[in-house]
């Protein structure tokens, strides 16, 4: 059952393979960065994008939500 978001909290809870999150902290350290900005950078850039489609006034059109390579069938 999903919960409610709440803002005052830092942390955000998400359930992984084994085999992503190994796949994931790798990457991290191929790119010398931490594996929270590794994750959170794209999704950043993506709600970004989103909201600025917003504000041009396209909240008609649909929003292309693909999912992940790690989360495809």
């Amino acid at each position: 059952m999903s919960r409610a978001a709440v803002d005052n909290n830092e942390r955000l809870k998400v359930r992984l393979r084994r085999a992503v999150k190994a796949a994931l902290v790798r990457e991290a350290a191929v790119k010398n960065t931490d594996l929270t900005d590794l994750v959170l950078q794209p999704g950043l850039r993506e709600a970004r994008a989103v909201g600025r489609q917003g504000r041009q006034g396209r909240q008609g059109q649909p929003v292309r939500r693909d999912k992940p390579a790690c989360c495809r069938g």
